[in-house]
């Protein structure tokens, strides 16, 4: 695991990395913790659903990469993404307020 950050302000700017046997973790942006603000984009690579059965509990096969962004603050915050979840080509945005889903567009 890797992080990195630098305090300017308000803002945290960061950069993180996780390579594990579960799963690969990479995420960077800038994060204002109060009131929240997020500018950020993230990437998850999992080879084996499967490999997170203790921690989910779910019975899931197959691989997931997932690359996205997610813009916003507490009252309105759009996260977006396109992942390879059962061998597909998915796109989708969810608009959130406080941190609750409002909507989601996906294909």
């Amino acid at each position: 695991m890797n992080l990195d950050a630098t305090l300017k302000g308000d803002d945290v700017k960061y950069s993180y990395s996780l390579k594990s046997n579960l799963a690969k973790i990479k995420s960077s942006g800038i994060v204002t913790p109060e009131p929240l603000k997020v500018d950020l984009a993230y990437n998850l690579d999992i080879k084996e659903l499967a490999v997170l059965k203790p921690v989910t509990n779910q019975d899931i096969r197959g691989p997931l990469a997932l690359n996205g962004t997610a813009k916003g603050n507490r009252k309105n915050m759009i996260v977006e993404a396109v992942s390879d979840i059962a061998g597909s080509d998915t796109q989708f945005s969810a608009n959130l307020s406080q941190l609750k889903p409002v909507s989601l567009n996906a294909n």
